[in-house]
């Protein structure tokens, strides 16, 4: 039987590796946007990256700053999951904006463990990657931070409360929109 202190003692070391890697390859106070957005605090889990997984970096790094997590119920956070919406090549745009150097995507958080968002940062000359070698949960991206970087525009990312008659939201990779089923209302 496996013992759950051998089991524990294996993710930490897998954990420092991963992070202690980003931290050779990475500036020391660089910023890391986390892949997907998670309110902070409770989120519950995405597919399977479990709720608080992405601290992890926090405990593991002296240098590095990551963008976990999303103020809940705080409006001026938004502008994270927005961001995340983004088509990846406008994403990368707004990310490089904001001063971001690197992107931590959490694999066990989307459907296809993120293969179609890492190749097309690959193919968008974002390639530089460090993969967590172990289990393969965790992958990082390095950007190209704009310096001097600007402030998300706080404004722009007010939520709007969608009330009746609205459908389900329609998203791609380049787009997301809500069609009104007749009359709708915003609140």
């Amino acid at each position: 039987a496996r013992n759950k202190f051998d089991d524990l003692e294996k993710a930490l070391q897998t954990d420092r590796v991963f992070f202690g890697k980003l931290e050779q390859l990475l500036d020391p106070g660089t910023m890391g946007f986390e892949l997907p957005v998670m309110e902070f605090p409770e989120s519950g889990p995405i597919l399977n990256l479990g709720d608080y997984q992405p601290v992890r970096g926090y405990l593991h790094s002296t240098s590095l700053r990551f963008s976990y997590g999303s103020n809940k119920g705080r409006p001026r956070d938004d502008w994270q999951q927005v961001a995340a919406d983004l088509p990846p090549a406008l994403m990368i745009t707004e990310l490089e904006s904001l001063g971001f150097g690197a992107i931590l995507i959490h694999r066990d958080a989307f459907s296809d463990r993120a293969q179609s968002l890492v190749r097309f940062l690959a193919e968008s000359g974002r390639g530089q990657m460090i993969e967590d070698e172990t289990n393969g949960t965790r992958v990082c991206i390095r950007l190209e931070p704009a310096d001097p970087p600007r402030l998300p525009k706080i404004n722009e990312y007010i939520p709007i409360d969608f009330g009746d008659g609205w459908d389900r939201w329609d998203l791609t990779r380049t787009h997301s929109r809500r069609w009104t089923t007749g009359l709708g209302k915003v609140a």
